[in-house]
């Protein structure tokens, strides 16, 4: 009986959400087309952003430096729209540039004002994680947890600045884990003009339709992932020298 009442439920939000849009699109249809327009002309979009000058670049920066921070932020969102304004090589620079800063400031935070301060933007349950995969692993596990999709990469470089990890290891890990999802979201919004409008239909259903099983299984797709970066972490920590090993098991 449990199943049918959730399956309900999502039934019921799914058909209120696509109601509360068809309204919001009567009332306010001549300024969403207006607005639709103008994002699907890259030209114009770029000719308005070009007025801000190095400013353009520069909010973006800041908004990719705050996402990893605030969790509302869309990092995927902006890494997109990165790409559909500035082209993928630019796109991913600036994004690229955000995000290790942000990743910075959040260590400083968190070396700053400590355990209080990553308790009170972290739930104990990741906090626990964190620490536990932190100590034993090290920085195979922030590349791991970087390179795995399902895991709380934000997260992770908060909490890090919690650990003996040196500032340095933490950027150049950041950079060589989150290029590749950045590149790969630059690009798809540098080409985002070429699609057609029925490739953004099918994308949107195919996005949509496995993002409701993926939310639903979140947590234990987030407990496997956590398994095997653990378990990927421990053959790297393994491979080391056996003097690097001696002195782990010795700690």
């Amino acid at each position: 009986m449990r199943r049918p009442r959730r399956a309900a439920r999502w039934l019921f939000a799914a058909l209120a959400a696509v109601a509360l849009a068809l309204l919001l699109a009567a009332v306010w249809r001549a300024p969403a087309l207006a607005l639709l327009a103008l994002f699907t002309q890259r030209e114009r979009l770029q000719a308005l952003i070009g007025h801000l000058g190095p400013f353009g670049p520069l909010g973006l920066i800041a908004l990719q430096a705050a996402q990893v921070i605030v969790a509302p932020i869309p990092g995927q969102a902006l890494g997109l729209a990165s790409g559909y304004l500035y082209g993928t090589w630019l796109g991913t620079l600036y994004s690229m540039v955000g995000v290790t800063l942000g990743t910075g400031l959040a260590v400083g935070l968190a070396r700053r004002w400590g355990r209080p301060l990553v308790e009170r933007l972290l739930s104990k349950e990741t906090l626990a994680r964190v620490d536990r995969a932190c100590e034993r692993l090290g920085l195979p596990l922030l590349l791991l947890v970087f390179l795995l999709p399902f895991l709380p990469d934000d997260a992770i470089a908060l909490a890090s600045g919690l650990t003996d990890i040196p500032l340095a290891g933490i950027l150049i890990t950041t950079v060589l884990g989150r290029l590749p999802g950045v590149l790969v979201s630059a690009w798809i919004g540098a080409n985002a003009a070429s699609f057609s409008p029925i490739h953004w239909a099918i994308a949107a259903a195919v996005a949509l339709i496995a993002a409701i099983p993926l939310y639903r299984k979140r947590e234990s797709l987030e407990r496997t992932m956590w398994s095997l970066a653990a378990r990927l972490g421990r053959r790297s920590e393994g491979a080391a020298p056996p003097r690097e090993r001696e002195n782990t098991d010795r700690a």
